[in-house]
């Protein structure tokens, strides 16, 4: 009888694994389908050289002319010129990890105008010292671009439930990670270069 019930047990084991497993197989089969989706509707219309796109719902690319970026959703597209990205951020876990922002007077103007008003009690404080943690579940590009109605625009790169909260060497999370840099290290280029722009046309 004990034999019996240790057999059902591993039995009712092995089929868990192998649902579980089919149902990964499943989801990823899903999220490869609707990355591809959305990645063709946006290389089709805008020649994009390089895009990143979260799980087949949101991402970002850049324009083909460097000179601005495409924020998009499965519903939605915005061109951002980048004289119109006033500030980018990435944020891990609801805390600032890097920034950058425009410093021309035009622009800088702009970003303070911005966190002066209703969006400074969303960034605001940000500037604190940042708390080493161990596991991390969230990481976000978080750009603040010169629109009024819709000034903050977040680009997620990675998200996990709390109780699946990864540790910084788990592969996942360093991969989505070094993606994040990356756009984070475009936006500064892209920033530096409307300043600039900007501090050219006040010369001449």
């Amino acid at each position: 009888m004990g034999t019996f019930i240790i057999l059902v047990i591993v039995a009712i084991g092995i089929f868990l694994i192998y649902w579980t497993n089919q149902i990964t197989q499943k989801e990823m089969m899903e999220l490869a389908q609707k990355d591809g989706v959305l990645r063709k509707k946006i290389m089709d219309k805008y020649n994009a050289n390089k895009i990143f796109i979260h799980r087949g719902e949101e991402g970002i690319a850049i324009k083909p002319d460097e000179n601005g970026i495409i924020i998009f959703n499965t519903s939605t597209e915005q061109v951002v010129d980048k004289k119109d990205i006033l500030q980018s951020e990435i944020i891990e876990d609801g805390t600032t990890i890097s920034q950058v922002s425009r410093t021309g007077q035009v622009g800088g103007a702009l970003v303070g105008g911005m966190l002066a008003g209703g969006v400074g009690a969303v960034v605001g404080g940000l500037g604190a010292s940042r708390t080493q943690t161990q596991k991390v579940t969230n990481i976000k590009l978080r750009l603040t671009v010169n629109d009024v109605n819709s000034p903050i625009k977040q680009i997620t790169f990675f998200n996990k439930p709390q109780k699946e909260a990864v540790k910084k060497d788990n592969p996942e999370y360093l991969v989505s990670n070094n993606i994040a840099i990356e756009f984070q290290k475009i936006m500064e280029v892209l920033i530096k270069r409307a300043d600039q722009e900007e501090k050219q046309q006040n010369i001449n």
